[in-house]
């Protein structure tokens, strides 16, 4: 769909923060390059690269006027900052972004204007798939799909038309309740109303995103696409790789301090959902410092964990984190035998 824009105001804005990424960002820009929607601009905001990356970028730029590279030095180590100067220069009525290790479909920016055009909503989200870097295999299934989204959502979405479900004014609660529902990969968004949001928490590593939509959903009308609009990367250089303590630490903040706001407008049990989500994710982190062989804060998290939300499976947790998992392997492995 070619969609004529308004001298240099195109339709749509794709934000691309990419740090050292030569090895994805092709993929990336190539699935922008190539989308059905062509009155579109590309913001490659180059975090500090010490690649390839911006070679990669400049290359798109000297071939297509549409794209234009940032540079932001030095690294910043925070999606949120290198995202926020490409929110600060872009033109389009529309904000769509993209990881420079993921991958659209190629007509998810088509897709995703047609919704919030058709709805009269401001925000617009849908669901994608992961795949594995190493050989390319997509998962079984998309990530919501999995999940149950429509069905666990259903008193929160409204049908709208063919694979579209117009979310109510209480969305922003169950984002707190339940499976995490809107990603950073297929959001797209009013520029304007980006703007009076507030833009990203640049302090934050992870969960960044959910702050901001949190923000942004409390204000404005949402769409959900009932389809696949982005393929998302596995592979083990990516941020919640890296620093999976940090990014779970921020979401649990992130999602503690929206609690606060919103608790007098949840219902009784819509706050123990919420704490019990919490107390999960507490839960996780503890799991994996245990893992790692941190056992004393292994059992602080854990410990915080059933301070929120008694769980017998939890509590049977921290009492194995009084154990090095190590030592626990092989006593498994002696109580199975060895296989022939």
């Amino acid at each position: 769909m070619a969609d004529a824009g308004a001298g240099d105001s195109p339709v749509v804005s794709v934000i691309v923060p990419a740090h050292n990424a030569a090895p994805y960002l092709g993929d990336a820009l190539e699935s922008l390059r190539t989308q059905t929607l062509t009155d579109i601009e590309v913001l490659v905001v180059d975090d500090g690269s010490t690649d390839g990356t911006a070679s990669v970028a400049q290359s798109y730029a000297a071939r297509d006027p549409r794209f234009r590279v940032f540079r932001n030095e030095p690294a910043s180590g925070r999606p949120g900052s290198a995202r926020n100067i490409g929110l600060r220069a872009a033109r389009g009525s529309y904000v769509a972004l993209l990881d420079a290790d993921d991958v659209a479909v190629p007509t998810r920016l088509e897709m995703s204007v047609d919704a919030l055009r058709h709805t009269g909503a401001s925000i617009a989200f849908g669901d994608f798939c992961k795949f594995n870097d190493s050989d390319g295999a997509a998962y079984a299934q998309a990530h919501l799909e999995g999940g149950n989204f429509v069905a666990r959502a259903e008193q929160h979405l409204e049908p709208a038309g063919d694979s579209l479900f117009r979310c109510s004014p209480r969305f922003a609660v169950y984002l707190l309740t339940d499976i995490p529902a809107i990603n950073t990969q297929t959001f797209m968004a009013l520029r304007e109303d980006l703007a009076a949001a507030g833009f990203f928490d640049e302090t934050l590593v992870g969960s960044e995103d959910l702050d901001l939509f949190l923000r942004l959903v409390e204000r404005a009308p949402v769409v959900y696409i009932d389809a696949v609009l982005t393929l998302m990367r596995v592979h083990p250089a990516s941020l919640t790789a890296t620093q999976t303590d940090r990014c779970a630490l921020d979401a649990i903040q992130v999602r503690r301090a929206h609690v606060a706001v919103m608790r007098p407008r949840m219902t009784t049990s819509e706050q123990h959902a919420a704490t019990r989500a919490i107390a999960g994710m507490l839960a996780d982190l503890g799991y994996g410092r245990w893992i790692r062989g941190e056992r004393a804060s292994a059992r602080a998290a854990l410990m915080e964990s059933l301070r929120l939300h008694r769980d017998g499976r939890i509590m049977v947790m921290y009492l194995k984190a009084w154990i090095p998992f190590s030592l626990l392997l092989r006593i498994r492995t002696l109580l199975m035998g060895n296989p022939a």
